[in-house]
């Protein structure tokens, strides 16, 4: 058997060939790294909150357990509520001095802190949400929520995919109920379940034709619902019946229903407990 001699073949690579193959590499390499960086809303919160503690002049400190109602207004302009979204809260580290210097503190240090929450929603690659967002920090304070882009509460939108962000400002002394001091607060909070409970409360939001306010059901049956309209800080009850498969009010917005029409539709006390008689006395209702 004869022995065939291997023909070598030299082939030579110009420099920036192979500079140009080594970046397609490690471009494609950090794209890909970076799409497998995790994107969920809890991660995002504690960047938020990371990056807030390294600042050394905050007037405000993390609290736990703060819970709030997430409103989002929606492309047919229907206020949505998510409530107790994951979220980030801040309060007042000196609650005892006057509310009007704590909004002062709030107004001045949230301007210096929201550059820095807009450019961590723009690096994770959020858009900013125009019509949920305020249109300046002196225009708040109204029962209107949402309606002609103003809120009760300064607010910034941000929005990626099905996750929708809010930064709040909250000029009001509040707090839970086992608080004994209340104070301002600043907050950030999160949620990707917007679709879902637009879908959920728009056949009660229809019902009750209104925008600017949520609703939250609190009791319901196969016929009749009880429901809670929410303005921002204040809320009043309404009762709905299903006539011909749709939701529709049978009282006005109240503190309560009075027992003349419980009687005249024959609501069952599994939605409304008691009822108001013509003198304004609440009595048990005795319908089943």
């Amino acid at each position: 058997m004869l022995n065939t001699p291997h023909k070598i073949i030299n082939i030579k690579i110009k420099p920036i060939i192979i500079f140009l193959a080594l970046s397609l590499i490690l471009y494609l390499g950090a794209n890909t790294f970076k799409s497998q960086k995790p994107q969920n809303i809890s991660s995002l919160l504690e960047e938020i909150k990371n990056s807030i503690n390294s600042r050394s002049d905050s007037p405000f400190k993390f609290q736990n357990g703060t819970k709030n109602k997430f409103i989002w207004v929606s492309n047919d302009g229907w206020n949505v509520s998510v409530d107790n979204p994951p979220s980030i809260s801040m309060k007042f580290i000196e609650p005892a001095v006057s509310g009007d210097t704590q909004r002062k503190e709030l107004i001045t240090y949230s301007k210096k802190i929201e550059p820095l929450v807009t450019k961590i929603f723009e690096q994770e690659g959020f858009q900013k949400n125009i019509p949920n967002s305020s249109v300046s920090q002196n225009n708040f304070g109204s029962n209107d929520t949402g309606t002609n882009g103003i809120f009760y509460d300064y607010r910034q939108a941000f929005q990626k995919g099905s996750i929708s962000c809010l930064y709040v400002m909250n000029p009001d002394l509040s707090g839970n109920s086992s608080d004994t001091i209340f104070s301002t607060e600043l907050s950030v909070s999160c949620t990707d379940q917007f679709a879902q409970n637009y879908a959920m409360q728009l056949p009660y939001l229809k019902a009750v034709n209104k925008k600017g306010v949520t609703v939250t059901v609190i009791k319901q049956n196969n016929e009749f619902a009880l429901i809670d309209l929410y303005y921002g800080r204040t809320g009043d009850v309404m009762v709905l019946q299903k006539i011909s498969n749709q939701w529709q009010p049978i009282t006005g917005e109240g503190l309560g229903v009075s027992c003349y029409t419980v009687t005249k539709y024959h609501i069952p006390k599994s939605i409304v407990a008691s009822c108001a008689d013509p003198n304004g006395n609440f009595q048990d209702n005795l319908i089943n």
